[in-house]
């Protein structure tokens, strides 16, 4: 809890409370450990184990809203509408390409409270510009601390995550 955020937990149906249990990649079993972190790793798959989550003794995948919380986004932050990519074709936002993006990204709570401490030793009038910024994290926190509009520019190479930054920032680029 940083700043009086609360986060709920997630449950399913009837209230069940979900468990992020250790299932071994090679054969989708569980391993019987309770994972207390989600990691992303190649595609979303980790070396020793995927993290899913149980409900009543089923294993499912996290959704990608659920995963938008784990990481302190606002709900749908990733879901965009159809976006044109670099090469004039029209793209959707995948599922895929939300777990992989949201799994590359950065975990908000932690960088509101760093970067809201280095801000006390700012100039006024401090801008932002944000390289390789995934989809638009940085922005996302800097702006809560100093305003709309304080965040100039941000980079990124995937063509997914550019097209979350500019539908959630408008001319950031």
């Amino acid at each position: 809890m940083i700043g009086g955020d609360v986060a709920g937990t997630i449950s399913c149906k009837h209230e069940i409370p979900l468990i992020c249990a250790g299932v071994e990649t090679w054969n989708f079993k569980e391993t019987g450990d309770v994972i207390p972190t989600l990691q992303a790793g190649n595609h979303g798959y980790t070396i020793n184990a995927m993290h899913a989550v149980r409900c009543d003794h089923i294993v499912r995948r996290l959704t990608p809203a659920e995963c938008e919380r784990l990481q302190g986004y606002p709900d749908g932050w990733t879901d965009i509408p159809d976006y044109i990519d670099s090469r004039g074709r029209r793209r959707k936002a995948s599922d895929s390409a939300r777990y992989t993006a949201l799994g590359n990204s950065i975990a908000l709570p932690q960088w509101r409270y760093v970067l809201g401490n280095i801000s006390r030793y700012l100039p006024p009038g401090a801008t932002l510009g944000s390289l390789f910024d995934g989809i638009g994290g940085f922005p996302l926190v800097w702006e809560g601390i100093h305003g709309a509009g304080s965040a100039v520019w941000a980079s990124e190479i995937n063509e997914f995550c550019v097209a979350v930054t500019k539908y959630r920032f408008g001319g950031l680029s």
